[in-house]
């Protein structure tokens, strides 16, 4: 296994445990405020330094990452911005207490973060194993 193939499988395994935090966060936001602010800025967390990290190995160090399909991997950064955007003002929302926008946020986010993973599934070559 080449080590960009590695990352990608890395990659993946962050995306699916933010996704995790942030139905924890969901799931406790009625009844442990703290607990959901810390599962919520926690999974955040994970998808900026994620973020960041694919941008330094492939911009930064000239990483080529197996893709799959090139216009799934075009979908996949367009549906992943969106995300990303929804994700930096469902931040904000959060911190400042504004809970109506916060909660008109999350319902936007969560499907858009969910797509960005099933998307990344199609575009990376995930079982390029051998091909290297």
């Amino acid at each position: 296994m080449s080590l960009e193939l590695g990352f990608i499988w890395f990659a993946e395994v962050v995306m699916f445990t933010a996704l995790y935090l942030f139905v924890r966060a969901f799931q406790v936001r009625r009844r442990d405020l703290a607990l959901h602010q810390r599962l919520g800025k926690s999974g955040a967390l994970l998808v900026f330094v994620g973020l960041l990290a694919v941008e330094v190995l492939a911009r930064g160090l000239g990483w080529e990452f197996p893709i799959r399909s090139e216009s799934m991997l075009r979908i996949h950064i367009w549906v992943a911005t969106g995300a990303l955007a929804v994700l930096i003002l469902l931040v904000v929302s959060g911190m400042k207490r504004w809970r109506a926008l916060h909660v008109r946020l999350y319902l936007l986010f969560f499907p858009l973060y969910v797509a960005t993973i099933v998307l990344s599934l199609f575009a990376f070559d995930l079982f390029a194993f051998g091909r290297d």
